[in-house]
């Protein structure tokens, strides 16, 4: 249960990260950083799902698909920049090149639903409490993202 809040909050907090480079460093984002961002929303919101409703293997099953969905996502992105996304990752000079940033938050995001799944336990609900804290920063979030979206010049 704990987990499964701290990694709402985890991607939570990514998703305001991006959103201040994106106020601050004006950096309007393109059409697959957008769809990335709504995979990382997608994983908190299946993370969500075990607080209200439960621990569930189909909730765990969401996020998986979501991370998934993001990972080719991040991958599709900065495949027309093989040479230079192989040697950002391994340099580790991320700077400002979010598909990078996002190939990274999905694939720990994959390894640890997959060890929350080793270790699955059925659970009831979290306290009202948990999920009040963490249904409004999803919400907060969500809606950050879609006025973010919707602020484009498509």
């Amino acid at each position: 249960m704990w987990c499964n809040f701290f990694g709402i909050l985890g991607l939570c907090g990514a998703l305001l990260l991006s959103l201040y480079i994106e106020v601050v460093d004006r950096k309007e984002p393109c059409i697959l950083c957008l769809l990335q961002r709504a995979s990382i929303l997608m994983i908190a919101l299946g993370l969500y799902w075990n607080l209200s409703f439960g621990v569930r293997i189909r909730h765990y099953a969401f996020s998986l698909a979501s991370a998934l969905l993001g990972l080719f996502q991040s991958l599709w992105q900065g495949g027309g920049y093989v040479p230079q996304f192989i040697t950002t990752v391994l340099s580790w000079k991320f700077e400002q090149k979010m598909y990078v940033w996002s190939f990274v938050i999905f694939s720990l995001s994959l390894i640890c639903l997959i060890g929350l799944l080793a270790f699955y336990e059925r659970e009831k609900p979290a306290p009202m409490r948990m999920r009040r804290i963490a249904s409004g920063l999803l919400l907060c979030v969500m809606l950050l993202c879609s006025w973010s979206a919707w602020h484009q010049k498509m």
